[in-house]
Parts: C-alpha cells; sequence; structure tokens
C-alpha cells in the first residue's frame, strides 16, 4: 500500500489494494504526469459544472412529472420540462450492481493507463441508485474480479485522472459487507 492522499472534500484516500509492488505507486504516478488522453476530452469548465452530480449524485425532480433525472441537465427526461426542477441528492450508499465487467490491458481509455500498467486492470459496476436511476462506476478497495451482481456497494470520492495537469475526482463504488450490506436500503 502506498501513502494517503487527499480528495477535494479533505477525506484521505488510501492506496488502492494492488500487487505485492513496492514501485507500483511511483510508477503509476510517474505515467499520470505523462498522459496525454486520448479519451473523452472533458474540458475543466465542463468538469466544474458537473461535480454536483458526480460528487454527491446531485439529481433533478421534474414538478411537472415527478420524473428524476440524473445527472442533472437542466431539462426533464420524462416530460422534456425546462422549469420546475427541484434539486435531490440520490443516496450515496446501499446502491445494487446489476452488471460487473472487468477492464483489462487495451481495454481502458488511455487516461487510465497509469492504473492498468500498475494494477493490471480493474471492475467497473452499473449501479442502480434509487429505483430507474443507475450510474457506472469503477470499482475500487476490493480485488479484481470479486464483486458479483447484487452486491450492495457504497461510494466513495476518488481521484479518477488526470487532465490538463490536474486530477479528476469522482466517486467509485466500494463493496459494503456485514452489517452495512445488511441495513443498505431497498
Amino acid at each position: 500500500m502506498g501513502p494517503e492522499s487527499t480528495v477535494p472534500d479533505g477525506t484521505p484516500e488510501p492506496s488502492s489494494p494492488g500487487p505485492a509492488d513496492p514501485d507500483a505507486d511511483r510508477r503509476r504516478e510517474e505515467a499520470a504526469r505523462r498522459t496525454v488522453s486520448e479519451g473523452a476530452y472533458v474540458p475543466e469548465s465542463r468538469y466544474r459544472e458537473g461535480t454536483a452530480s458526480r460528487w454527491r449524485f446531485a439529481a433533478e425532480r421534474c414538478s411537472s412529472c415527478a420524473a428524476v433525472t440524473f445527472p442533472t441537465r437542466g431539462w426533464c427526461r420524462g416530460c422534456g420540462a425546462t422549469e420546475g426542477l427541484a434539486r435531490v441528492e440520490l443516496p450515496l450508499s446501499g446502491g445494487r450492481v446489476e452488471a460487473v465487467t472487468t477492464i483489462g490491458k487495451g481495454g481502458q481509455p488511455t487516461e487510465f493507463d497509469p492504473l492498468v500498467e500498475a494494477d493490471g486492470g480493474y471492475d467497473v459496476a452499473l449501479v442502480e441508485l434509487a429505483p430507474g436511476l443507475r450510474a457506472t462506476l469503477p470499482v475500487t478497495d476490493s480485488p479484481v474480479g470479486t464483486l458479483r451482481v447484487g452486491d450492495r456497494v457504497g461510494t466513495v470520492l476518488r481521484r479518477l485522472y488526470p487532465m490538463d495537469g490536474q486530477w479528476r475526482y469522482g466517486r467509485k463504488a466500494v463493496v459494503l459487507s456485514g452489517r452495512d450490506a445488511q441495513s443498505a436500503p431497498g
């Protein structure tokens, strides 16, 4: 395990478990500094616009049809209304895994090259946050390939990848266990 770093809300970010390679964290950091994204480029202004949805799972509930739109878009996914949208926050814990896949070398966007080079791959899960509302989340703090459909997960705010010389942050899924999983809503 490498040293802890801090995410924007001030909570510590432990290094994810990976191979017993003491140089893995150093190689990941060096590769991150060299990375030029060939994936989906997101300008900083657009990234900042979406932080409420990405960091707090902010959504919008329509006063006309009661549909909930996530992530926020400024219009209702149910009826198309642009007025009468109230901000609501979806649960950060207790989501149910609907699907999971492992991303291995060659299958990742280039911004995740350092992660794959250091750890060999990572899992991504489709998680139902609330009835009918899903998010695709990278999985952290559990061995690759161990997450299963039906598992309950919480989320943590973590570093995702560097872009334009700055780290981008977002939610990652963490497996709930024991009492946490049993008391999860849904």
